[in-house]
């Protein structure tokens, strides 16, 4: 009897082994690396997940092929066609030439161009050789359009520009609402987060402080308040620009240039967002 409790307890201990080695019962060893992915806490899960990473908009994507360097040495008469052809090849963009609005002002695809330039971005390039013939472009889903600059001056672009780490954040024993600003206070007197924290460090007291720096360093008369067909507005922290594609680029530089004196390692990148289309 003794014999065989002592059998029994034997034959336990050993199933209780066999259960631990072989948890699914199929007689595989255990994964200690899928066991410890088990064992891993929802939070470690999600850090585990890809960073969501933000689409840029095709116009934006555009513009950043466009400010890759190129050589545009066209020395003698070269037929406007193929200097486009040629830009577009060079830094992978579709370029439609508005034939109508060429027409208007007397422009054949095969105008001449001669121009010499080294190193340069193909925005630049292209922009030079444009207005030789009094051309310019636009930005329609991320194809450029050759069109005539009255054309283009009255295509404005709407874009939303993220700028709330350019704007300072009110005392908290203010109690503001940073997307209302403080009692009284104008639509564009919307504070955000402090930079104060960097030396020297460049920071606005309201959102209207930035958009009478932009309004008036960057081509003033193109904005309404002048009579021009430019706006900007305010809304929670952000600008809403309609303007041409050369007043836009002029605005991301600023802001770019303004991120950079307050912080050297600014990794510059696109700061604004395309809407839905083009207004005229």
């Amino acid at each position: 009897m003794r014999c065989t409790m002592t059998a029994t307890v034997a034959a336990a201990a050993l199933v209780f082994v066999a259960m631990s080695v072989w948890p699914d019962g199929s007689g595989r060893l255990a994964d200690p690396t899928a066991q410890a992915q088990q064992l891993q806490s929802p939070e470690q899960d999600k850090r585990a997940l890809p960073a969501k990473t933000e689409k840029a908009d095709p116009d934006s994507q555009t513009l950043a092929r466009l400010d890759k360097t190129i050589s545009a040495e066209f020395p003698v008469e070269t037929p406007l066609q193929a200097c486009l052809d040629y830009l577009a090849n060079a830094v992978e963009v579709q370029v439609y030439v508005d034939q109508r609005a060429l027409d208007d002002v007397g422009v054949q695809p095969d105008a001449p161009i001669t121009i010499n330039l080294k190193e340069v971005p193909a925005e630049m390039a292209l922009r030079l050789m444009l207005r030789r013939l009094d051309l310019a472009y636009m930005l329609d889903h991320g194809v450029v359009i050759v069109t005539n600059t009255a054309e283009a001056e009255n295509n404005l672009d709407a874009r939303v520009y993220r700028i709330a780490d350019l704007v300072r954040m009110p005392v908290a024993s203010q109690q503001v609402d940073p997307f209302s600003g403080p009692p009284g206070a104008s639509s564009a007197q919307v504070y955000m987060r402090s930079r104060g924290d960097h030396p020297g460090a460049v920071s606005f007291d309201d959102l209207q402080a930035i958009i009478g720096l932009i309004t008036s360093t960057i081509e003033p008369t193109t904005w309404d308040d002048a009579g021009g067909p430019g706006s900007i507005a305010p809304y929670r922290g952000t600008l809403v620009i309609a303007q041409t594609m050369r007043v836009h680029r002029k605005v991301e530089k600023l802001l770019n240039d303004l991120r950079e004196a307050i912080d050297p390692d600014f990794p510059v990148r696109p700061t604004s967002q395309s809407t839905s289309g083009n207004t005229t």
